[in-house]
């Protein structure tokens, strides 16, 4: 019995220097805490145990340190005191210097700020980079193709046709919009223009020639206009809607193949000038642009001189 009132003594003894070492590290951590804010901290929001009922602090330390002691609890003051003591003044954080380091997340955003091996990219940036270069990419060949037609326009636009110029001009007779059939004038200077309602460099050229057409129809110049539309049924609805669209209002044949045929056009649109003696005295095949249509003005005026 009286070996067992002992132990108890001992155990007494022991919680109340454990209680005494709680009380100073929560009190050392209160004045930390003071220190490192510059104002007064709330005692019930520092999370120790400092119950008398359980003198032991709460936490995977404290059971190490329970477990250190053993069962007699006398154990001298020594190095774990020490630190104990030590703990209270470090500041708040340092406790998480025990824990493991967090594992980063696998899932990063791909424009991750984390600095990576030498050589390396964030995904995102690699997929806005390749993005880059594919939209480089087609710029430059939508430009290598924009190229390519203006120096094809280009290259045809200067070639003036000397196989037409010079020969005589074949008779053809060619179904009138509207109704009706209209030859080739003679005896007359007649511009005869080779045009089809799906090509661009003949709606680029069409308001210049009807604009020329309207001044020199009036020292008696004629226009024959041959649409080389495929025939069909709706071929005629579709010629009105172009002249109506790009608003045009002179006379138009059409043409089945033979006009086309006896005139040798390879391309379109191909424009020729007609003298009063039925001989062809200039052509072009390309658009009509400035230049074509002051070399026309010039071929006009020659043609309209009295014999």
């Amino acid at each position: 019995m009286q070996r067992f009132l002992g132990r108890l003594g001992d155990d007494a003894l022991a919680a109340r220097r454990a209680a005494l070492r709680g009380v100073r590290l929560w009190s050392g951590r209160l004045r930390l805490a003071r220190k490192v804010t510059g104002r007064s901290v709330d005692a019930g929001a520092m999370r120790f145990a400092v119950d008398a009922r359980d003198p032991v602090p709460a936490g995977a330390e404290a059971a190490r340190r329970q477990s250190r002691r053993g069962s007699g609890g006398n154990e001298p003051r020594g190095e774990g005191d020490a630190a104990d003591e030590e703990e209270g003044k470090q500041p708040l954080h340092a406790r998480d210097a025990d824990m493991p380091p967090q594992r980063a997340p696998i899932f990063r955003p791909l424009d991750g700020g984390r600095s990576r091996p030498h050589g390396t990219r964030p995904m995102a940036n690699e997929l806005a980079i390749r993005t880059r270069r594919s939209d480089l990419w087609i710029w430059a060949l939508v430009a290598a193709a924009t190229a390519s037609v203006i120096a094809l326009a280009v290259i045809q636009g200067n070639r003036s046709g000397p196989r037409l110029s010079g020969r005589a001009a074949p008779a053809v007779a060619l179904p009138l919009l509207g109704g009706g059939k209209t030859a080739l004038p003679q005896g007359k200077v007649t511009v005869v223009d080779f045009w089809a309602t799906w090509c661009a460099p003949c709606r680029y050229s069409m308001p210049r020639l009807q604009s020329l057409w309207s001044e020199y129809r009036l020292r008696g110049v004629e226009l024959y206009s041959v649409d080389t539309d495929d025939p069909a049924p709706g071929r005629e609805a579709q010629v009105r809607e172009f002249l109506s669209r790009e608003r045009l209002n002179f006379p138009v044949v059409l043409d089945d193949g033979t006009a086309s045929e006896a005139f040798q056009v390879a391309s379109l649109p191909t424009m020729l000038l007609v003298d009063r003696t039925g001989t062809v005295v200039w052509s072009h095949v390309g658009a009509f642009t400035a230049p074509q249509e002051r070399q026309l003005r010039a071929a006009l005026d020659r043609a309209l001189m009295p014999p």
